[in-house]
């Protein structure tokens, strides 16, 4: 009998040749589980009523809620033209202002978020390559962020865009 207390001394060749493998009573239910998940991600939830996502969501699941954005602003639009009721009307109207606004807003949203995406590639890059890396400060983010906005613009709406800010700044010029 070997009292010794040291521990026992295994290559790393032989714990890689020892595979663990589970027992035939236990390898139907893993099967059965993994086809649980595979089914699981395939559908879609609407995030707003899932008890499972606990405030944590990606943006994905999110797709499904601007489709049916989509068709509300087509209801509200075929209501709006077949409404005769003025103040009906005016209701159907703030409501589809709203929905465009929130549609506005998220393509901003997004729009933001790919740049930063970009920078943020840009600056991993850098870092991987050896170089020193350029952090942009806020206002730099926010001009490459307009940037991008006025260029995914048309030139009416640009032109719009510009005449908008330039008409805001000189009335806040004037109240100084």
């Amino acid at each position: 009998m070997d009292l010794d207390d040291t521990p026992k001394e295994v290559s790393i060749h032989t714990i890689n040749a020892k595979k663990f493998r589970l027992p035939d009573s236990l390898e139907a239910l893993h099967h059965e589980g993994v086809e649980i998940i595979k089914k699981s991600n395939r559908e879609k939830r609407d995030p707003r009523f899932d008890p499972k996502i606990d405030g944590v969501c990606f943006l994905e699941d999110w797709e499904d809620l601007d489709e049916q954005r989509q068709q509300m602003m087509s209801k509200l639009k075929k209501r709006i033209t077949t409404c005769r009721d003025e103040e009906k009307k005016l209701k159907l109207m703030d409501a589809l202002n709203l929905l465009k606004q929130r549609n506005a807003t998220q393509k901003d949203l997004n729009l933001k978020r790919k740049v930063v995406k970009q920078v943020k590639a840009g600056q991993l890059e850098q870092a991987e390559r050896g170089q020193t890396v350029k952090f942009l400060s806020k206002p730099q983010l926010k001009q490459k962020i307009l940037d991008q906005r006025l260029k995914s613009m048309s030139n009416k709406q640009r032109s719009k865009y510009l005449n908008k800010r330039q008409h805001k700044a000189t009335a806040n010029k004037n109240l100084e």
